[in-house]
């Protein structure tokens, strides 16, 4: 009895393999047509010989019957070699409830290709600054060489991959939890043990230890920082004399959205009524969000009446049947017939008034700041962020400090986020439906923005808390007193 229902488990699991297989060609051939027909960035930073490449590559996976993370694993590299940060995999219901259930016990930050601990369970005895050599046999630098090709960035901004194996949030928890069982251990399931060799900070020897996996939840508290942060929670004010520290944390403002404006409203009155000179705006844990916070942030900021975006525009082909396979916020891209748009070099020319606030010329706001302001940036800033970042640096009394970001200059591919789920694996992809381009001079195209200033964190900063960006952001007011 015992060997008939192993033999037909057995079969079962043959079977089922055999089915995905067929199951996941079927996901393979409808995921291509969307990218090819709706993206408006598909080949903007790869040529069709190497697109071809990357598609015959994601067949072959399939070709050898993967398992279902296997699969995933194999579309997020293809997605992530369009360079286009909004393009990226989520997991199905299925894979995501298991890694809720597999995390590593600690949290760490990378320095010079050297993984340390930031935050650990209190069931490990791993401390803030213990260096990780190796995890399960691999060196860390090996690890970051191999799950890099399955970190999104936009156009050439690979600076920023280190940050978001840290922290991505858009993913579940980081690059690094999401992708290092499949990409680096090569496993069909989440490690629910790890091999640790450390060095402790101070010492010279390294140690080896087997640590169990922490659910997500766990994972996320030991930062005590909330998994994803609303714009609401997210804006925090320090006044000292007559500078002011303003951070702005996400402008995300779609789950629990406020009226932006008034926030910052009452923000701006009060420096004005403190008479606030010296203005300190830390964007560097701001990965983007909402247009209105964006933009009213922008509007206290600028003297001068500016304009975000001057051109934005869909992908050339029609939808067709597509379009009943994707959902979003917004059906107006997705529905509107394409046929009744001016066609011109990147597709479809969507008109500006049809753009909203964004292409809209704005005035400053009542209480626009007019002292000296230091923007701190950091390789977290991507989207609307780091789009900010460039436009608002095009004003004089502006200096920014800090790193190079992410995002990009040349105009990102976003605004309005298609999502195909992929009918049997149930991977969800999010498919950006809009091109745009941002009214900055001699604009570089697939970079972000460039410090004025660079006062990047290096290790022994990490070790001591010494915010250097911070430091530099202060000194310069000091300076010009």
């Amino acid at each position: 009895m015992h060997l008939r229902l192993l033999l037909c488990g057995f079969i079962l699991v043959v079977s089922s393999q055999v089915i995905a297989s067929e199951n996941y060609t079927n996901d393979v051939t409808l995921l291509k047509n969307a990218l090819e027909t709706a993206h408006p960035g598909y080949n903007r930073y790869i040529s069709n010989s190497e697109l071809a490449s990357r598609w015959t590559e994601l067949e072959q996976v399939v070709a050898d019957k993967p398992s279902e993370l296997e699969f995933y694993t194999a579309v997020s590299k293809l997605l992530v070699s369009l360079r286009c940060e909004h393009t990226k995999a989520e997991f199905s219901p299925k894979l995501e409830k298991q890694k809720r259930q597999s995390f590593m016990p600690f949290r760490f930050r990378i320095f010079d290709n050297r993984m340390f601990v930031e935050y650990a369970d209190s069931e490990t005895d791993l401390k803030k600054g213990d260096e990780i050599i190796a995890i399960n046999g691999y060196p860390i630098q090996r690890i970051i060489s191999q799950l890099s090709p399955y970190v999104e960035r936009d156009g050439y901004t690979d600076h920023t991959t280190v940050s978001l194996l840290e922290q991505n949030f858009d993913l579940l928890g980081s690059s690094f939890e999401q992708f290092f069982s499949s990409a680096v251990l090569q496993q069909d399931t989440f490690a629910n043990e790890f091999n640790i060799l450390v060095k402790k900070l101070g010492a010279d020897q390294t140690t080896n230890t087997s640590m169990a996996a922490i659910s997500f939840d766990d994972w996320i508290k030991l930062s005590k920082q909330p998994y994803r942060l609303n714009f609401k929670d997210a804006v925090n004010v320090e006044i000292n004399d007559t500078t002011a520290v303003l951070k702005v944390d996400t402008f995300v403002n779609y789950r629990q959205p406020i009226d932006a404006f008034e926030l910052f409203e009452k923000v701006f009155a009060e420096f004005d009524n403190k008479g606030i000179t010296e203005l300190v705006v830390d964007l560097r844990s701001n990965g983007g969000g909402s247009d209105d916070a964006q933009m009213a942030l922008l509007r206290h900021l600028y003297q001068v009446p500016f304009t975000l975006v001057n051109g934005a525009w869909l992908s050339s082909k029609p939808l067709g049947p597509l379009a009943e396979k994707l959902s979003s916020w917004d059906r107006t891209a997705v529905d509107i017939d394409k046929t009744k748009l001016p066609l011109i070099d990147y597709g479809r020319a969507i008109p500006l008034q049809a753009l909203g606030i964004n292409a809209q010329q704005q005035q400053p706001a009542k209480y626009a700041f007019k002292g000296e302001v230091v923007l701190l940036t950091s390789k977290k800033n991507a989207s609307a962020s780091a789009a900010l970042l460039s436009h608002i640096q095009q004003q004089t009394n502006v200096t920014l400090v800090g790193d190079a970001t992410g995002g990009n200059q040349g105009g990102t591919t976003a605004t309005v986020i298609a999502f195909l789920t992929l009918p049997e694996s149930q991977i969800v992809v999010r498919v950006p439906l809009i091109r745009n381009r941002y009214t900055i001079e001699n604009a570089l195209d697939g970079l972000g923005a460039y410090p004025d200033i660079y006062a990047s964190e290096q290790l022994n900063d990490f070790l001591s808390g010494r915010d250097v960006a911070m430091e530099t952001a202060l000194s310069l007011f000091e300076q010009a007193k």
